[in-house]
């Protein structure tokens, strides 16, 4: 049994490529949440980031203001939220250092001097500042400026290039990833296009193959159903059928249907004396001969049974339907079929009955079979190898 294209190597090529397209997709998937997750991780360090520099200046300002207000309580509250700042300073700043980014890493620990060191010097030297209790003076107030001021400011260029070696690294990461989306992307598509040239078009081309065999075979099963097996004209089953629509069409339009039956002469005699395989073959022959003889689409020849034959001529009158009648009887004697055992001619001989539609005038299209059948009956009781018409 011929092998579909389900169930052929086409199947296993479009399994794999559906499988890498599919790997693909996931990767996309994977590769955009991968970058999503960047963007939201680094917007958190370079926020953080951006923090520490505004904490550094809420201390130092703090500082100044504790040094500059000559109200106790007010100082005290000034402190308390210096102490405040330093300790989210303090936490931002541990968060910030788990980062595993090198760059990073060298900027907060490289050198002696790295960020990881100032900050911490800063931290401690504004809680230092926190805790001194004497009056404010100018003691203080140097302290402020040299410590908080001036560390402040360097700490604020440090944490400036950590944010600007944040976002370095984040806009690295995100290119990658953009880069490994593109990449994939192309070769979806590309492996879409192959799928196209090398799967789809050949299984498109396989699928129509296999319809128009089908289209074929149901064909052959029609013809087959409808064909006489030994003859090769239409059996009586497709006869009723072509009978019954062009009987309609002839009501319909009121036009004429002929039909002449044909009987072959001492055809049980033909059997008994040259056996049933020569008298198959002398059926095959006179088959083809009448077919031979009906030239327009319309018109057909059937096997009524045994060795009767029908012919039916749409479109045709009485008088047609006698000429047609004549050629196929003389085209039978022009076959020289051996016939010994015939009464009436040495060769197979046919004799015909011709019925008309409207001479006849027919109800029904049995009638009109009738008819035919009775002028059949008539030719043979004249003698065979002739034909007959019905009401003459």
């Amino acid at each position: 049994m011929k092998k579909s294209f389900f169930s052929s190597p086409w199947t296993s090529k479009y399994l794999i490529a559906l499988s890498i397209t599919a790997f693909l997709f996931i990767l996309i998937a994977v590769t955009l949440e991968y970058v999503i997750e960047t963007q939201k991780s680094s917007a958190l360090m370079i926020n953080l980031s951006g923090k520490q520099r505004m904490l550094t200046k809420e201390i130092a300002l703090k500082g100044l203001q504790v040094v500059s207000d000559p109200d106790s309580a007010s100082k005290e509250t000034l402190k308390k939220e210096l102490l405040s700042a330093v300790e989210e300073l303090q936490k931002n700043h541990n968060e910030l250092t788990l980062s595993s980014i090198p760059e990073i890493q060298d900027v907060y620990f490289g050198t002696s001097t790295s960020l990881d060191y100032q900050v911490r010097q800063y931290i401690n030297s504004a809680i230092s500042f926190s805790h001194i209790s004497e009056p404010v003076g100018e003691k203080q107030k140097e302290y402020v400026d040299s410590i908080l001021i001036s560390n402040s400011e360097k700490l604020l260029k440090s944490l400036d290039e950590v944010t600007y070696r944040f976002q370095r690294e984040s806009e690295q990461k995100i290119a990658e990833q953009q880069r490994i989306v593109r990449i994939s992307l192309l070769l979806v598509l590309l492996i879409l296009l192959l799928q196209g040239v090398y799967i789809f078009r050949p299984m498109i081309h396989t699928i129509e193959k296999e319809k128009e065999e089908l289209l074929s075979l149901n064909k052959e099963l029609d013809r087959q159903a409808s064909t006489d097996g030994l003859t090769g004209v239409a059996n009586r089953r497709y006869l009723n059928e072509f009978v019954e629509r062009e009987w309609a069409r002839s009501i319909r339009e009121n036009t004429m249907i002929s039909v002449i039956m044909v009987d072959l002469d001492f055809f049980k005699a033909y059997n008994d004396n040259y056996g049933h395989l020569a008298g198959d073959e002398c059926l095959k022959q006179v088959a083809r001969q009448m077919k031979s003889n009906i030239k327009r689409p319309a018109d057909l020849v059937a096997r009524y049974g045994g060795e009767e034959f029908a012919i039916i001529l749409p479109n045709t009158d009485v008088e047609g339907a006698e000429v047609i009648a004549e050629t196929s009887k003389k085209s039978v004697e022009d076959l020289a079929i051996v016939h010994g055992a015939s009464a009436v001619s040495s060769f197979v001989t046919v004799s015909l009955g011709v019925a008309g539609s409207r001479e006849a005038q027919c109800r029904a299209a049995t009638d009109l079979f009738a008819r035919a059948d009775s002028a059949l009956y008539k030719a043979k009781q004249l003698g065979r190898n002739r034909v007959a018409v019905f009401g003459r």
